[in-house]
């Protein structure tokens, strides 16, 4: 009887570990940011390698298989969030913002993620934009441009 309810167990950690390494792998592959495709790895990492070894346990009783399997939970728990949490401050650090930030939250050393823009009149905005268009050229096909000029350069 206890040999059964251990095996039930047992498929039941395999088979919702599974689906979360599965789901997992998929949101690695489809999110659209580094920070969405980290905290797919995370989870597939934490929970479905903890669940997948959890099952094992169940299967292989009290024994000392047992003892290191539970061992490697305790690592793979301990290592994992911690690298995730080390991979996400390091793309803070280096100004990757995550998709959907609000412009409000500081980047690591209280560097503001965005310049606040709310402050500067309108007028000035229209005269940069003016002068980057003066300066930058514009790729149309196969002539380079400037958008101000009548020069049209041929690109080969």
């Amino acid at each position: 009887m206890l040999t059964h309810i251990a095996t039930i167990l047992s498929a039941l950690c395999l088979l919702i570990g599974s689906f979360f390494v599965v789901c997992g792998g998929i949101g690695a592959l489809r999110f659209p940011d580094f920070f969405s495709r980290l905290h797919a790895g995370s989870i597939t990492d934490s929970l479905g390698g903890g669940l997948i070894l959890l099952g094992l346990i169940f299967l292989a009783g009290a024994s000392l298989v047992s003892v290191k399997l539970l061992l490697i939970i305790a690592v793979v728990g301990l290592t994992s969030p911690t690298a995730s949490h080390a991979l996400a401050k390091a793309a803070l650090h280096g100004k990757l913002i995550p998709i959907g930030a609000p412009n409000d939250i500081p980047l690591v050393g209280n560097e503001a993620r965005t310049p606040n823009l709310s402050n500067i009149p309108q007028a000035s905005f229209d005269t940069a934009s003016k002068q980057q268009a003066a300066t930058t050229p514009v790729f149309d096909g196969e002539v380079l441009t400037h958008e101000n000029s009548d020069s049209k350069d041929h690109v080969d």
